[in-house]
């Protein structure tokens, strides 16, 4: 809420109707929406020339920003642009999926040390912490070391148990026991309770110029983030997602927001990883999470205040270090060793940049891989092999072709950026051969499409 520039109770109104809305119609079953840190200072960028912080003024653009974004996201489910989902290959998926894991261990090291910042990124953050060493709460990095250390302990000895609950009341009762906000260790501190008003967000339509750049930045962020985050958890608990879906569903939540007088939601990678790793495989996690949260807005919000900030930094280290999936790397780099460097990438781009460029990075070099095995697929001159049919001369003994005839393999389709190597490898054949072929023939079982350009081709080569 404080990236954003609005009250830290909208936060919690962000976990409210936004989330119910998207509950009901998205199509993953562990994809966790809310205030995203991704997002929320593009809010404050964006806003904060227009009007003044903590003004009425300031609240009733934010909320039509998010009703903006909310209809953006709506534009492109109706005109399914939503097809970026389909370049995401397995490897990308799972360097991206690491890279956030290490951005989250990083992003809650402040927390757990107690040391303060103001960086935002990875690596300026990395500086400041190096910097802040002789600064660090040594009672705030045991507790949360001790936080981290109960809940390993019941994930491996006692998986059934709610280790993260245990290991956080357990904080919270040694803070109050050794009284260690006396020592330097920071808790959440007092929160406003009350649920959102219900309005449409009218104020402010004279600014809707200047607010629709940053309302199309913040859709490509919450797609790219919704739909890599949703397509990574349908890989690894086997079950299968739509990103259409998700993406209606985020175009009314966001919708939602923005009548609820709060800011942006997006998928976030954080809240469904830590919904993972206590088990959570559908959307009632996130209906009992809004039970819950409409309980606290009502009982008062006494109890979250008393939350050491250093045991919530390390319930979220342990969720994201789960992120990086090491065997899964391994297997790609054996296998398929440039798919590796791809998802490495991907990684580093997500770490050193941010969410939104390493993910467009490592979409780009797998289209890019794509293209350059397109544009040199495989090939074989063919000879018939008695009894079972037609192979590469150079794979199976005995494969000869007629005399006089030139059978010839083109394992992909033809169109501009393989048309050229396809013309210089049939004259280079038909120029190798010991004898001029009378006849050449084309094996077109695998070319499934020929545009203007490899159509022109094949004309010159007849």
């Amino acid at each position: 809420s404080l990236l954003a520039g609005m009250p830290p109770v909208t936060g919690l109104w962000c976990m409210l109707v936004p989330v119910v809305v998207y509950a009901l119609v998205a199509s993953s079953r562990q994809l966790v929406i809310g205030p995203d840190s991704a997002t929320a200072p593009l809010v404050l960028a964006a806003v904060l020339p227009l009007a003044a912080l903590g003004t009425p003024r300031y609240a009733a653009l934010v909320a039509l920003l998010s009703l903006l974004v909310g209809l953006m996201l709506l534009v492109v489910y109706v005109a399914r642009l939503g097809v970026l989902a389909d370049f995401l290959s397995r490897p990308v998926l799972t360097g991206f999926l690491a890279g956030i894991g290490v951005a989250v261990v990083v992003s809650q090291l402040p927390a757990l040390l107690g040391v303060e910042t103001t960086a935002r990124t990875t690596i300026p953050l990395l500086v400041d912490l190096v910097r802040g060493l002789d600064d660090i709460v040594w009672p705030s990095l045991a507790l949360g070391a001790l936080t981290i250390a109960v809940i390993v302990a019941f994930e491996r000895y006692l998986p059934r148990w709610p280790g993260q609950l245990v290991a956080v009341i357990l904080a919270v009762l040694l803070a109050l026991a050794l009284d260690l906000r006396a020592r330097g260790v920071v808790t959440l501190g007092a929160v406003d309770t009350g649920l959102p008003d219900f309005m449409l967000p009218l104020a402010g339509w004279r600014e809707l110029g200047p607010l629709l750049v940053p309302a199309f930045a913040i859709v490509v962020i919450v797609i790219a983030q919704t739909v890599a985050t949703a397509e990574s958890y349908a890989f690894r608990r086997r079950y299968r997602v739509s990103p259409a879906r998700d993406i209606l569903g985020l175009g009314l939540a966001n919708a939602a927001a923005g009548f609820s007088g709060t800011y942006c939601v997006n998928g976030s990678a954080t809240k469904t990883a830590v919904a993972d790793a206590a088990g959570g495989r559908s959307q009632v996690v996130s209906l009992v999470m809004v039970v819950a949260v409409v309980a606290v807005l009502l009982a008062g919000t006494g109890v979250i205040a008393l939350l050491p900030s250093t045991a919530i930094a390390a319930v979220v280290i342990v969720a994201g270090w789960r992120l990086v999936d090491v065997a899964g790397l391994r297997s790609v780099l054996r296998v398929r060793p440039w798919e590796f460097a791809v998802a490495l990438i991907g990684a580093a781009g997500v770490v050193l940049l941010s969410i939104t460029y390493g993910f467009l990075i490592a979409v780009a070099l797998s289209i890019i891989d794509r293209m350059r095995i397109a544009h040199v697929p495989s090939d074989a001159i063919l000879g018939e092999v008695s009894e079972s049919g037609w192979h590469d001369v150079t794979k199976r003994r005995g494969a000869l072709a007629p005399r006089g005839m030139m059978a010839y393999r083109f394992s992909s389709s033809l169109y501009f950026p393989n048309a050229t190597r396809f013309h210089e490898r049939v004259l280079q054949m038909v120029d190798d051969a010991r004898t001029t072929p009378r006849w050449f023939v084309l094996d077109a079982s695998a070319v499934s499409d020929v545009d203007y350009t490899a159509g022109q081709t094949l004309l010159a080569v007849a």
